[in-house]
This record gives structure tokens, sequence and C-alpha cells, in this order.
């Protein structure tokens, strides 16, 4: 298992570095409080398997269902094994992504797919098997009375 990733953002360097695993499993915690929504959200479409699974649409619905202070505390714990242009990320996210916000959503969905990728993906894909056991099939939900 790698310890550390890296990828270029927009015009951006970045490094992550693998979180403590008791700090990972703590936030994970945190996340999954919302990762059900955020799991049927990322399988609508797909076939079920987390192959299918949209990561970024599962970062996007973490932002639109949290609270801005929870948030802020998430993507801090969440960011702290991440630099940017060799900065820890959490020193200069004011400065560098002021005017490219825009790059929070692919930044969030590397490092999510770095930290939580074996946990994330099971966690996504129970997220995605329940969902598709939740929908009826169309013959379930058009019954006829005879």
């Amino acid at each position: 298992m790698a310890m550390n990733a890296e990828t270029r953002i927009g015009d951006f360097r970045v490094e992550v570095s693998k979180l403590p695993a008791m700090r990972a499993v703590t936030l994970s915690a945190r996340i999954g409080r919302f990762i059900g929504p955020a799991a049927a959200a990322a399988f609508t479409g797909g076939g079920g398997s987390i192959a299918d699974a949209n990561v970024e649409l599962v970062a996007r619905v973490l932002f639109d269902r949290m609270e801005s202070k929870e948030l802020e505390g998430i993507l801090r714990d969440l960011l702290s094994g991440t630099q940017v242009d060799g900065h820890p990320v959490m020193e200069v996210f004011d400065i560098i992504f002021a005017d490219k916000l825009e790059l929070v959503i692919p930044l969030v969905k590397f490092v999510l797919t770095f930290q939580f990728g074996s946990f994330g993906r099971a966690l996504l894909a129970a997220g995605g098997a329940m969902m598709v056991q939740a929908v009826p099939k169309e013959s379930d939900s058009t019954s006829t009375k005879s």
C-alpha cells in the first residue's frame, strides 16, 4: 500500500500522505454519517458496482449536506496530510483557493480516494447495494388489481 500519492490539480502539485490509522477511522466515521445519501447519489444511473461509483459526486454531496462549521472541521482533518506546492494545504488554503474554488472538489475527491480507497470502496459498495435493494423494480411498483 502506498503511503504517499501525488497529482496535479489545476496548476498545483498536490502531495498526500496517509493519515494515521486511528485518525482515519475516526474521520471516516464522521464522514460516514453523510455517506448514505452520498452513496445513493453516487450510484444513481450506475450498475451498482464500485466501478460505477462517482467519487466526485460523493464529494459534492458531502459539501451540500454538512453545516459549514462541521465541513470546515472535516476538511481540516481530511487535508491535514496534504501539501500543495510543498506547503501544508491548510496554511495556504485561503490564499491558493481564493479565486480557484472550483479546484476544491477535485482536491477533496483525490484525497478521499487516496485516504479511504479500500474502506471508502466498501462503504460506497454497501451504500450502493442498499440503494439498489431499496428501489422497487418496475414490475413491483406497477401492480394491477384483479
